[in-house]
């Protein structure tokens, strides 16, 4: 509903719909075919200049208290060709009631989830019932065609988000399928599958949070708490200790002597027992290319491999790509902190 002045509201275009009278001639008509075929004027009132005087032909809405009623007069002059405006997929129940609204004529929201004698409880449903998406298994199709020419984890579930964002589909229903592919790189690093399913959960979040989307919004389950998060870090580094060791002793190797001094810096503060230690913020400058981040994973893997939690967090999911299990400040703070009251 959107309100015009100060004393009426004006009911939306899909409202409208929903009250034309139920007559032969309006009841079959599609939204689209409504407003093509029809236009509204307010109905005459003490005004002058303002409304609409009513001829033999026109007819009137369904009175209803939250907005004021107009006529209906039928177009007689040029074609008009009335649109839906595109919404894609990851919108979830708008994606499906607007495919309703273009295949299936209805008087209230719940006549569209009307299918045969049954009342669905969401229009994704109603939808599948009718038969719009009968071809919803592309994406299936599509993840498993990957796997057949032996996709990596990685990339599978880049394309799990992107079949979500852009395919209707049951996303419970496809993540169950091919779990196990999903997050078979993690299944090798942790001995749980808890963890390996938290591990994989976190990406799948991590992906959809850069298209403005949540696994909440296709009914799946949210990553745990920050005390998983830990649990997962330590978990990763007992498995690879002696890979990171490895690693940041060949890379220490070709740090550039201004490298070197920063790395050094870095560990010297660290290292500093309490209660000389002094929490520092250290701010590592330079064009593009010059190291800054190598020098950072060179850290990062010398002190995992010492048993420390390093967490490695950016503005964004696209600067922490290039770092083993980095994520965004707001996936591993919680930002926004949303208060409670007790």
């Amino acid at each position: 509903m959107y309100r015009t002045n100060n004393s009426q509201s004006a009911a939306t275009t899909l409202l409208r719909y929903f009250a034309r009278p139920r007559i032969p001639s309006l009841e079959t008509l599609l939204y689209t075919e409504y407003y093509e075929k029809y236009c509204l004027y307010p109905v005459a009132s003490n005004s002058p200049g303002t409304s609409t005087h009513i001829r033999p032909d026109d007819l009137l809405e369904i009175p209803d208290q939250s907005f004021p009623q107009q006529l209906i007069r039928a177009r007689s002059r040029s074609e008009v060709v009335a649109r839906i405006r595109t919404v894609p997929p990851r919108t979830g129940e708008l994606f499906y009631l607007r495919a309703l609204l273009l295949h299936k004529p209805a008087f209230s929201f719940e006549s569209l989830r009307l299918v045969g004698n049954i009342t669905h409880t969401t229009f994704q449903e109603a939808a599948a019932a009718l038969g719009l998406f009968q071809n919803s298994n592309e994406a299936q199709l599509a993840l498993a065609e990957a796997i057949e020419n032996f996709a990596s984890p990685h990339q599978l579930r880049f394309l799990f988000c992107q079949l979500l964002l852009n395919f209707p589909t049951n996303a419970i229903t496809l993540f169950d399928t091919y779990q196990e592919e999903l997050m078979a790189d993690y299944l090798d690093q942790y001995s749980s599958a808890d963890l390996a399913t938290e591990s994989s959960l976190r990406d799948l979040e991590r992906y959809l949070n850069t298209q403005g989307s949540r696994l909440a919004d296709f009914g799946l389950p949210q990553p745990d708490g920050q005390s998983s998060l830990l649990q997962l870090e330590q978990a990763s580094c007992t498995t690879q200790y002696f890979n990171l060791i490895e690693k940041y002793q060949q890379d220490e190797l070709s740090l550039s002597n201004e490298q070197l001094d920063v790395y050094y810096q870095v560990l010297e503060s660290f290292y500093t027992p309490p209660p000389d230690r002094i929490n520092t913020c250290f701010f590592i400058e330079g064009k593009a290319g010059r190291g800054k981040s190598y020098t950072a994973s060179v850290l990062v893997n010398r002190l995992r491999s010492e048993g420390y939690i390093v967490l490695v967090v950016g503005s964004t999911a696209l600067s922490v790509t290039q770092y083993e299990r980095g994520r965004t400040a707001h996936s591993a703070f919680g930002i926004p902190v949303t208060e409670v009251r007790y």
